[in-house]
């Protein structure tokens, strides 16, 4: 790729067991009756096509004795910003209220850190004491010298950026501060189940920059990296043809807007054309530029042999098989362009690019009673 055409982006935290990958708003904090808080994520109704925002308040994670933290990155890490005390910390607490600010530290939990390029792993010394409260925290800072060899005040890549946790402020907002991302968890007891991290391959976004980089490209519509699908850092390796259009690969979503039209004011054309991933309504259907590629982790909870019902009401559809609980986190997606063709004054045709940026997608806890309908059901269990 020419020139600095590549694109830096800062590591995020894929997943992160016990705990939910989020910076969490943590006023409602009730570790004894399980509540947790929510996401830093909720935009209002102009973010959700005009209908009242759906916020979930999550749980407290439960952690069985006998297993460690485990943190899964979306880019390699430089392991020696991981120091435990610091950068990476673990207490023991107890609190005596509702809120973080009742929260008081018993002590810290020794142990020993795994570090991996990708991941990193706290092992205490001694089992977790089920029934008791703990919090995890990882460092982030948006400060200048952060991540400065020898005095990292947060954790950091290879490429010298501190790891993201608040996602809303934009990959690249540097407006400065803390954001550390802290998870608190009650343990439990040490299960027979197994619990099992996944991770997605193959992935085409493979510098884990949330963009598809690629050289710019001369044309009459102006000089954009994405309309060239043929000289890119991260090939384009999808089945079909251009003719006949082409299927998602692994780990990709193909998109297109509904009709391709969009409700626009009656001053910009009303009904006008749309289209994903190159300019609308002038005969140009860029079957390449439509898919977004997904980065991100799983955990699993494999529970052993069992039967599934996927719909209780309905006899008979009973599944045999391996029940596997998953659990909730983040998946981020790489950016893409969506074009209307609007009419300034109703007269002057003019092409609308909007640009999506990285897209972050929330798996929500599934409902503790199945058949519970609404917007008030309770969502605290693993999903089935």
């Amino acid at each position: 790729i020419e020139g600095n055409n590549v694109e830096v982006r800062p590591p995020l935290a894929l997943t992160t067991y016990p705990g939910f990958p989020c910076e969490t708003n943590h006023s409602a904090l009730d570790l004894a009756n399980g509540v947790l808080g929510q996401c830093y994520d909720v935009r209002g109704d102009a973010y959700n096509g005009g209908r009242a925002a759906t916020v979930d308040i999550m749980p407290v994670s439960e952690m069985p004795a006998d297993r460690p933290i485990t943190v899964v990155f979306s880019k390699s890490m430089d392991i020696n910003s991981f120091i435990l005390g610091q950068t990476f910390a673990v207490e023991k607490v107890t609190q005596s209220g509702i809120g973080a600010g009742t929260v008081s530290v018993v002590e810290s939990v020794p142990g020993r850190l795994e570090k991996n390029t990708q991941r990193v792993r706290f092992f205490p010394d001694q089992p977790w004491e089920p029934g008791a409260h703990y919090r995890y925290t990882l460092a982030s800072s948006e400060s200048s010298g952060a991540c400065s060899p020898g005095s990292y005040s947060a954790i950091c890549d290879t490429d010298g950026l501190a790891l993201k946790t608040d996602l809303l402020e934009g990959l690249n907002d540097p407006d400065g501060g803390n954001d550390p991302l802290v998870i608190y968890f009650t343990a439990t007891e040490a299960v027979s189940t197994v619990f099992t991290p996944l991770r997605n391959l193959p992935i085409r976004d493979t510098n884990s920059n949330f963009l598809i980089d690629c050289n710019p490209y001369d044309s009459s519509k102006g000089n954009r990296a994405f309309e060239n699908t043929d000289d890119c850092l991260e090939p384009f390796a999808h089945e079909g043809s251009d003719a006949e259009g082409w299927a998602p690969s692994a780990n990709a979503t193909k998109l297109a807007v509904r009709n391709q039209t969009a409700q626009a004011s009656a001053l910009a054309g009303g009904n006008v054309p749309a289209q994903v991933g190159c300019d609308a309504g002038e005969g140009v259907s860029c079957p390449r530029s439509k898919f977004i590629y997904q980065t991100y982790a799983l955990n699993t909870e494999v529970k052993g042999p069992g039967t599934y019902d996927p719909d209780p009401t309905v006899e008979g559809d009973e599944i045999e098989g391996i029940l596997v609980d998953l659990y909730p986190t983040l998946l981020a997606t790489s950016s893409i362009s969506v074009f209307t063709k609007i009419k300034l004054a109703g007269l002057i045709p003019l092409q609308e690019e909007t640009v999506t940026n990285t897209q972050v997608l929330r798996m929500r806890y599934a409902k503790d009673d199945p058949s519970c309908t609404g917007s008030n059901c309770a969502r605290n269990s693993l999903i089935p």
